[in-house]
């Protein structure tokens, strides 16, 4: 596989951990606004310049759903009890998605990162592995009170299929 470029572009979505937050800050919800309200401005903005959108909790969901994986046990294990899944596995997917994209066209070297970033363990994680292959451009971030993602979140699990959408598991986070 080929190395990340140094001139690699990132884009981190925090979503609500543009999107940065604690969980149920609404990140799903304000990136269908933008894509459907705001269609001209931001997301055409990224989309203009070729990035490439990278959801950490859908690569998270592939691995876990893989027959054979081999983070998929452990990665349900700590959804299901409401933990961050080890930083060095969503760093390992994210490059290998990022690495998989550059190989398949050179010139997608450019990626909106969603949903990763959620603590200091994330970013030291990241400092660590991706360090002089990947250049972070900027951080959105909405903030959003607890009370206010924790009913999002719940309302969400009614028909996310999310298996952590539920009150023990967002107890913990």
């Amino acid at each position: 596989m080929p190395r990340i470029a140094g001139l690699c572009r990132l884009i981190l979505f925090f979503l609500p951990r543009a999107v940065m937050s604690q969980a149920g800050g609404e990140r799903r919800t304000q990136r269908r606004r933008l894509d459907v309200h705001v269609r001209s401005s931001l997301v055409h903005v990224f989309q203009a310049y070729g990035y490439t959108h990278l959801s950490a909790g859908d690569l998270l969901r592939a691995e876990r759903g893989q027959e054979g994986s081999e983070y998929g046990q452990l990665i349900d294990s700590n959804i299901k009890d409401g933990k961050i899944v080890p930083v060095e596995i969503t760093i390992n997917l994210l490059r290998k998605a990022m690495e998989e994209t550059m190989q398949l066209d050179q010139s997608k070297f450019r990626f909106l990162i969603d949903g990763f970033l959620c603590n200091q363990d994330n970013l030291q994680g990241w400092t660590h592995v991706m360090e002089g292959k990947a250049d972070i451009q900027f951080v959105l971030f909405f903030d959003c009170s607890n009370q206010v993602c924790f009913d999002r979140c719940l309302e969400r699990g009614k028909s996310s299929g999310c298996s952590n959408d539920n009150r023990g598991s967002l107890e913990k986070r």
